[in-house]
């Protein structure tokens, strides 16, 4: 099972905070976890490598040039092109407000559409590990062909499985307030245009909405209204979806609602007649919740933004100089050995870091500021020369 092939640990190096790189870990580990965790967390690990690229880049201003991408739209809109002009003159305020607003536009535009990989992939990856066979995006139009679903436009499918000729269907939010009134209406588009068409699977289907969150459920009245009113259900229909029970909707194909794992797991034991490893599901989520290398290269690039705006130099600069002066290159064993090591090169910078550049106080802060600046530095040499094998 996937669960077993990873151990993530949480022991903390001497003073330092733990840290899990999981673009670092492909190299070290064996091919599983390329294949399990990269299949999943793919999109927002590439995500991760493209900012740190970035971070250490000498060239189009590294993290800087995100500036590149502000439109006349928004700059008249915001009034950023007033903040350009006072950054001319100057004010280094104004120039900051610039900058960062095109990094953050880049960063949320960018993770938007990975979150919804990611949610496909994990639970295509469990729905596999229990013999439940799933198809690719670009095999779900013929699959729905090829068992009698004919619609009049294509629609948009997350999840697309099948097991013992009975088949599977799951469009997946991540909660029941995300989008408004349309994007909840677009969850049944599919079942509409086959009610209009009458052209029913001739395989048993199963439509699943699957909310993925859940303990949050505000809109869940409003959801089911929107359904309603899209499939025009009469109000017993109404009740089976609000009861959490399976509607029949013409032939062969059936329409439910579930909120979380467990709900999911029990329709799908119900409909496939075929248990599922429910625990293995919870340690693959526990274990996709342990990596950091997102949300440190996304932090430290916010940082170090500032910096380069505020003082002319980022700590991505300085650590390089410093590991000039002191003859430090990172090795490739550098890499395998990447939690050790680089907590060994923070504390030997941190003698010879004379700048005051790092925003937080304490020498203890200071130390795993270095030490998460090195972790990136190795990243940058595994990407840079090709050492990753994912």
């Amino acid at each position: 099972m996937i669960a077993t092939l990873l151990v993530w640990s949480h022991i903390m190096e001497a003073g330092f905070y733990s840290r899990k790189l999981l673009i670092l870990e492909a190299i070290i580990q064996s091919t599983k976890l390329k294949e399990h965790v990269f299949s999943i967390l793919g999109s927002p690990l590439d995500l991760a490598k493209k900012i740190i690229e970035q971070c250490f880049s000498q060239e189009n201003e590294g993290i800087k040039s995100y500036r590149e991408n502000l439109d006349s739209i928004k700059r008249m809109a915001l009034g950023l092109s007033s903040a350009e002009r006072s950054a001319e003159d100057g004010d280094k305020l104004a120039s900051y407000s610039v900058y960062q607003y095109s990094f953050q536009q880049f960063f949320q535009s960018s993770i938007r559409a990975r979150q919804g990989h990611v949610l496909d992939r994990a639970l295509t990856r469990i729905l596999e590990e229990n013999g439940i066979k799933s198809y690719t995006k670009l095999e779900h139009e013929e699959v729905l062909k090829e068992i009698g679903v004919q619609t009049s436009a294509r629609h948009d499918i997350d999840v697309l499985g099948s097991l013992d000729q009975n088949y599977l269907l799951i469009q997946i939010r991540s909660r029941d307030d995300t989008g408004g009134t349309t994007a909840k209406g677009s969850l049944v588009e599919l079942i509409r245009d086959v009610g209009k068409t009458r052209k029913y699977p001739n395989r048993r289907l199963l439509y699943v909405i699957y909310i993925w969150e859940p303990l949050n459920r505000q809109q869940r009245e409003s959801l089911i209204s929107r359904i309603r009113d899209s499939l025009q259900l009469n109000e017993d229909d109404v009740k089976i979806l609000r009861e959490g029970n399976t509607l029949s909707y013409g032939t062969n194909l059936d329409l439910k609602l579930v909120y979380g794992p467990a709900e999911l797991f029990e329709s799908l034991q119900q409909f496939f007649s075929k248990g599922v490893d429910v625990e293995g599901y919870s340690r693959l989520m526990e274990m996709l919740s342990e990596w950091d290398d997102l949300w440190l290269s996304y932090a430290l690039a916010t940082l170090e933004l500032e910096n380069k705006i505020s003082s002319g130099v980022s700590n991505f600069e300085v650590l390089e100089e410093v590991m000039k002066e002191q003859g430090i290159e990172i090795q490739d064993t550098d890499i395998t050995d990447y939690r050790k090591r680089s907590c060994e090169i923070a504390e030997q910078l941190l003698r010879s870091w004379r700048k005051d550049t790092i925003c937080f106080s304490a020498p203890a802060d200071q130390l795993n500021y270095i030490r998460d600046l090195v972790l990136l530095k190795i990243v940058h040499k595994a990407i840079s020369e090709g050492v990753q094998n994912n």
